[in-house]
């Protein structure tokens, strides 16, 4: 979808505009999917739910100090570079994880 100025001519920029959005609505509900699950998490663990909660703080606070990081990183070394890296570490730290390591 791409939307037209007063030349009749195609603005790209709209639709970058609607995908942004777009992304941004999905990333804000990532970020509040774990409050939800508190109860099912303090089930499972024998918690209260305050305890709980701290899952949701320990998601949260690398969230937002990350995209301070990686925002200015993003902009200096290109974004596809710094996803790609992201990507590398992310996959190791899992497999470590998995491992036991």
């Amino acid at each position: 979808m791409s939307v037209k100025n007063k030349a009749g001519v195609k603005n790209e920029a709209g639709r970058a505009v609607l995908l942004l959005g777009a992304m941004g609505f999905w990333v804000m509900g990532d970020n509040y999917a774990a409050s939800p699950m508190l109860v099912d998490i303090a089930q499972d663990f024998g918690l209260e739910i305050g305890t709980a909660a701290m899952v949701v703080v320990a998601y949260m606070i690398p969230f937002g100090l990350f995209t301070f990081i990686f925002g200015p990183l993003g902009d200096r070394y290109g974004k596809l570079r710094i996803i790609a890296v992201a990507f590398f570490w992310n996959r190791h730290f899992q497999q470590s994880g998995s491992a036991g390591l």
